[in-house]
């Protein structure tokens, strides 16, 4: 039987979009790789807490997929991978 301190348990509530954003914001810190990411991506990430994902190498490609990602944030990360293509 799963409980709730099972990480597949935690990284499965990130599914609910209800979910408040501090509870978002503390499973980012999770012990487990899974649940972390699983919650980068959560749309209740709390924008000071997604920016800090951005420059997370553990964590920058799961915040960059956040649909809460404001356009400004996205046009720096497609600059940034854009100049890293041309060797910069």
């Amino acid at each position: 039987m799963q409980t709730r301190t099972d990480p597949a348990v935690r990284a499965l509530a990130a599914r609910d979009p209800k979910v408040p954003p501090a509870a978002v914001e503390r499973l980012t810190r999770d012990p487990d790789p899974a649940v972390r990411a699983a919650f980068a991506r959560h749309p209740n990430l709390p924008p000071s807490r997604l920016a800090e994902l951005l420059d997370d190498e553990e964590l920058v490609h799961h915040a960059a997929a956040n649909p809460a990602l404001p356009a400004p944030a996205i046009r720096a990360l497609v600059s940034t991978c854009a100049g890293s293509a041309d060797g910069e």
